[in-house]
């Protein structure tokens, strides 16, 4: 990576888009973490299928909820992607908003435990 200079003291955020076929991220990332802001501009996850590429075959059941602790853990900002029911990886089944259940549920689940934090 690279390290950038703030010599104007605008201030400088990094962004990242982790997804499990993106190998290593953690190791690209927590060094960053502890020098500079960092924020989540992607991260999901979904069902390998038949015909998708094999890097892509994880489990998703272990791995969004490991990846949401590493968020959490790390104090980051994030967006999920995608709200939209068929740009993968996706939140939602449908415009009924039924989340998904290999990382819309996980999703839900991390900002509801967010929003109570919040509240009490």
């Amino acid at each position: 990576g690279y390290a950038l200079k703030d010599t104007k003291g605008n201030g400088i955020m990094y962004s990242t888009h982790i997804y499990p076929w993106k190998k290593d991220w953690d190791t690209h990332v927590t060094p960053v973490t502890a020098k500079h802001p960092v924020f989540v501009g992607e991260v999901g996850t979904k069902p390998w299928k038949q015909g998708d590429p094999p890097h892509e075959n994880v489990y998703t059941e272990t791995w969004a909820p490991e990846v949401i602790s590493y968020i959490n853990k790390h104090q980051l900002n994030w967006t999920a992607w995608s709200f939209h029911p068929g740009a993968n990886p996706c939140l939602i089944t449908g415009w009924d908003y039924q989340p998904t259940s290999y990382w819309g549920i996980f999703v839900k689940e991390a900002l509801a435990k967010a929003a109570n934090k919040k509240n009490k």
